[in-house]
């Protein structure tokens, strides 16, 4: 009987220490996630899907990005994220290319907004272009803890 009891004490202590330690911030990580289409005012009609993921360390950060246009696409890998309330940045080296203007081994940073639910204003910028691009179809989404 002390045996079964000892059990059950201790399968409750580990049933309220999973919700506990939720709650003191061992959470799912920060991430980005999108699938949008915009007007490149280069390149016309185009397509970035991306997804990042945020936990702490940029050598733990992971994620990708694939852009397409009428002349070509590339993937990219996320060198580091960072995902905030509001906006998000990721660091991104491209690991793949048939586009003309996109070298393999490039290396730019693009910062998104979260507008809300699509339609509502969504957009992102390429570090050292003035210009913002708007989301047209899709959507970015921040997941913030």
């Amino acid at each position: 009987m002390k045996k079964r009891v000892t059990l059950v004490l201790g399968l409750c202590a580990l049933a309220l220490a999973i919700p506990l330690s939720a709650v003191a911030g061992n959470g799912p990580d920060n991430k980005l996630t999108g699938d949008i289409w915009y007007t490149n005012g280069t390149y016309g009609w185009a397509s970035f899907t991306f997804s990042g993921h945020d936990v702490g360390a940029p050598a733990l950060d992971k994620g990708t990005a694939h852009y397409s246009d009428h002349l070509g696409s590339y993937d990219a890998k996320a060198m580091s994220v960072d995902v905030g309330p509001a906006s998000a940045t990721m660091w991104l080296r491209v690991t793949s290319s048939n586009h003309p203007d996109v070298p393999v081994g490039f290396t730019f940073t693009v910062t998104f907004y979260d507008k809300g639910e699509p339609g509502t204003g969504d957009y992102f910028m390429y570090a050292g272009v003035p210009d913002h691009f708007v989301a047209e179809a899709g959507n970015i989404q921040l997941h913030y803890r």
